[in-house]
């Protein structure tokens, strides 16, 4: 699955947790911000870790921006 929602809203620099699934970590590559698809033990570690640590965990919105227009522009695709 493309995960349009989930790029959408990174593209706004919106910080996202997201489950390790379609194209997510093309674009967020912090693993602080990713968890395993069905487990939801590695959900709650992962918000905890993000609750616990998260004036020094930033999300790194720009970067992720940054491979979204790499990645996944129009212009980008093949024709």
């Amino acid at each position: 699955s493309f995960g349009m929602a989930a790029v959408e809203v990174v593209a706004l620099g919106v910080p996202l947790v997201s489950s390790r699934t379609g194209i997510i970590e093309q674009v967020i590559t912090q693993p602080e911000f990713l968890f395993q698809p069905h487990q939801p033990g590695d959900l709650a570690q992962t918000l905890r870790h993000l609750q616990r640590h998260w004036r020094v965990t930033p999300f790194d919105a720009s970067g992720a921006q940054r491979r979204i227009r790499e990645h996944f522009l129009i212009d980008h695709t093949p024709h």
